[in-house]
């Protein structure tokens, strides 16, 4: 009734018919280890597999972490690039009749939630919850609950009459020899670029969750519109100033548009992980200090 009164089309038949579906996720391999990433029509998943295909042909652990090393920072923004400013996958191929659509459009904004959860059985749930709707909710309650209008999903590709949005989440798992080691995910319009950097950090560089998190980062967009969805860096400050220069140096001189962000900026996300000891099964976890967050044990 609510949404009829505010001119909307979705009626109580939407709701019955709606009908949940279960995918298989995506996976991928990395330094030996499986990945295993959120299934289409999310694309999310998809992008980190394919980022990690790209590095994995390069000796990343012999460049150094991006806080050190200018190679690694500019390597790890040309690969989120790629694989982030891809069109859309939506998981549905030719034969079925329905194809990928190119992304375009204005940008997304952020309003997304992550949780990782590890239980005392070491079983793990990673899930990444989004309205991606902040600036253009429609302001409908019903019961004192919101009927959230996400809008942004569908600026990178409408979806035909009954089906599903295509976004860019991304909720993982890193398992080593079958057994989960690490689990993770992030919002932000950057998650990708967030998740990617953390898990090399991670993998090949064998840093601690709380170092990792502390470590800034380079970013997808900033809010401005002018960028559009056009190849591009945000870049939080605080690497050091040898890196920072060489960094900016090179990629301005290649034409690519660089937005500054300040220390600990909410738009390169929150990497929302917990990693799982393979010998001692200690877990550790760490709040992002960038966007509310906690970690707790029980």
């Amino acid at each position: 009734m609510e949404c009829a009164r505010g001119g909307g089309v979705i009626s109580a038949d939407d709701f019955h018919a709606y009908e949940p579906r279960w995918y298989e996720p995506v996976r991928g391999t990395y330094r030996g280890m499986e990945v295993v990433a959120s299934a289409p029509p999310d694309d999310g998943g998809a992008q980190l597999i394919d980022a990690l295909a790209l590095l994995e042909a390069r000796d990343v652990a012999a460049m150094g972490p991006a806080t050190e090393s200018a190679d690694t920072l500019e390597l790890l923004a040309d690969v989120h690039n790629q694989v982030y400013y891809a069109p859309a996958r939506t998981g549905r191929d030719a034969a079925s009749g329905m194809v990928d659509r190119p992304g375009s459009g204005p940008v997304p904004s952020p309003g997304t939630i992550h949780v990782t959860v590890v239980d005392e059985q070491r079983n793990v749930a990673s899930l990444t919850h989004s309205h991606m709707a902040s600036p253009w909710v429609n302001g409908l309650f019903a019961e004192g609950t919101q009927l959230s209008g996400g809008g942004s999903f569908f600026q990178r590709g409408m979806p035909a009459l009954g089906e599903r949005a295509t976004v860019y989440l991304a909720p993982n798992m890193v398992l080593a020899h079958g057994r989960p080691v690490l689990a993770s995910g992030s919002p932000s319009v950057s998650l990708v670029a967030c998740v990617l950097q953390s898990l090399v950090h991670v993998i090949d560089f064998g840093l601690p969750i709380e170092e990792v998190v502390a470590m800034p980062r380079f970013g997808a967009r900033p809010h401005e519109p002018e960028h559009g969805w056009l190849p591009g860096v945000t870049l939080e400050h605080g690497f050091p100033a040898a890196v920072d220069a060489e960094f900016r140096r090179r990629w301005t001189a290649r034409g690519g548009w660089l937005a500054d962000l300040g220390p600990w900026h909410s738009l390169t996300g929150n990497f929302d992980g917990v990693t799982i000891d393979p010998g001692s099964g200690v877990l550790r976890a760490c709040a992002d200090p960038r966007r509310n967050g906690a970690a707790e044990a029980f």
